[in-house]
C-alpha cells in the first residue's frame, strides 16, 4: 500500500512482513520497520549520493574484482544488505555482502594468490580425472562375489 512519496522513490506499507519499504525503477532499494527509517536511507542517497566502493568477491577458489554500485537494504527476517555488484568484465549481479572484502593492495595482492592456487588446483584435478580414466578392473555387481571368494 502506497503511503508516501520521496525524492522519485515511491513508499509503500507491506503488510505481510510489516515494513516499510522504498521502491525506484521496479527495485526495492529499502526497507525498515519505520517509514522514518526508510526516508531517512532514502534522503542520504539524495544528498550524499552514492559512492562506488571497489570490492572484491571471494569465495572459495572463485575470485572476481569489481565495484558495489549501490546497495539494497532489507529488513525482513534477517536484515540482510544486499549490493549490485559489477565485475571487471561487465557482468552485474546482485549478491549479499557474504565474501565480500574491499579492494585494498593487500587484498589484491591475495587475490592474485588465489587466483594461481585456483590455476594450479584446476591442473591437478585435471590430472587426477585423466588418471582415474586409466584405471581398469572395476569392482561390479557381476566379479565382486568371485573376487570375495564367495563362487565357485
Amino acid at each position: 500500500m502506497k503511503v508516501g512519496e520521496l525524492y522519485g522513490y515511491t513508499i509503500e506499507y507491506n503488510t505481510s512482513i510489516q515494513q516499510f519499504e522504498a521502491w525506484k525503477d521496479g527495485e526495492i532499494t529499502t526497507s525498515a520497520p519505520t517509514q522514518v527509517e526508510v526516508e531517512e536511507f532514502i534522503k542520504k542517497l539524495h544528498e550524499k549520493g552514492f559512492k562506488r566502493i571497489k570490492a572484491i568477491q571471494a569465495k572459495y577458489e572463485d575470485v572476481t574484482i569489481g565495484e558495489i554500485t549501490s546497495i539494497k537494504k532489507t529488513a525482513g527476517r534477517y536484515r540482510e544488505i544486499e549490493v549490485w555488484f559489477v565485475s571487471q568484465d561487465g557482468a552485474r549481479q546482485k549478491i549479499y555482502l557474504t565474501y565480500v572484502y574491499e579492494a585494498t593492495p593487500k587484498n589484491l595482492e591475495i587475490a592474485e594468490k588465489i587466483r594461481q592456487l585456483a590455476d594450479k588446483q584446476k591442473k591437478v584435478l585435471e590430472q587426477i580425472r585423466e588418471l582415474t580414466e586409466k584405471l581398469t578392473d572395476p569392482i561390479t555387481e557381476k566379479n565382486i562375489y568371485k573376487l570375495a571368494g564367495l563362487e565357485g
